[in-house]
């Protein structure tokens, strides 16, 4: 696959596996970087040095360094996109914070103090 080519800059699902060539890590970050998407990426190394750059540099919402890219467990692993992968306030699907997205949330009563409690 070519840069800008269909599968170089469109999000895609399923089994598919697009294959680009980069002289050194710098330029595979570039590559990854250039697309409007973020949703996954990982990179499968033993230089720390690559690693170091790699995450400081890599725009996906889900980073992975040598192991699968695949199936985020719910709880352990939220999962969610960087740039045009993410949808609404953000929160990663499977977080602790991910429910509080999906209501509106207001007090409906006042809190009460503790002296208010004992002289009930």
């Amino acid at each position: 696959m070519q840069p800008g080519s269909f599968f170089h800059t469109t999000e895609c699902f399923g089994p598919v596996l697009g294959l680009m060539r980069a002289e050194d890590v710098e330029e595979a970050i570039a590559l990854a970087n250039a697309v409007p998407f973020g949703l996954t990426g990982g990179i499968h190394t033993l230089d720390d040095r690559e690693i170091a750059y790699w995450k400081d540099q890599i725009q996906v919402g889900n980073a992975y360094v040598n192991r699968s890219i695949t199936g985020a467990v719910v709880r352990r692993q939220p999962f969610g996109g960087w740039k045009a992968s993410n949808v609404g306030p953000g929160a990663k699907a499977g977080g602790p914070n991910y429910m509080l997205q999906l209501g509106t949330w207001r007090q409906v009563d006042p809190p009460h103090s503790k002296q208010t409690l004992r002289q009930a």
